[in-house]
């Protein structure tokens, strides 16, 4: 999250049902890769902007992210504030080894970046190829594509 990374690859914009699909999918890919616990991070734009949660780091269980999403939807709600609502706002996951970052983004699209390729970094793009037509990729920040 605050990471510089070399690489990035971006889907393209998705219905809510695949989007869904491929955070599902992500987050099965991690527990296949032994990953117990990630950080967390809410961005844009959870509750609202003077709320001191969002664009903190916070360290969640894998087998908790769902469930905290879920969480947090259900508390945005009932304060009335109208805000928190997954796929209308931003979810980022990292991971330190390998740096991995992800922003499941407000857009509805899909953020990755990553510094080296690894088996987990392969299965991830996977997930993403087989959900988005069209991939960007950027080297140090410049399109390649």
């Amino acid at each position: 999250m605050v990471v510089d990374y070399k690489y990035e690859i971006i889907t393209e914009v998705m219905g809510r049902r695949v989007y869904e699909e491929v955070f599902s999918k992500t987050l099965l890919a991690l527990a296949e890769h032994s990953v117990s616990s990630v950080s967390m991070m809410l961005g844009w734009a959870w509750f609202n902007a003077d709320n001191e949660r969002m664009w903190k780091p916070f360290s969640v269980p894998l087998s908790q992210v769902k469930r905290t999403v879920e969480d947090l939807q259900a508390e945005a709600q009932v304060d009335g504030n109208n805000t928190g609502s997954f796929g209308n706002d931003d979810v980022y996951l990292e991971l330190s080894v390998p740096a991995i970052e992800m922003n499941f983004c407000h857009e509805r699209d899909v953020h990755l970046w990553f510094n080296e390729e690894s088996s987990l970094v392969f299965d991830l793009v996977a997930i993403l190829e087989s959900a988005s037509s069209k991939l960007f990729r950027k080297v140090d920040g410049r399109a390649i594509d």
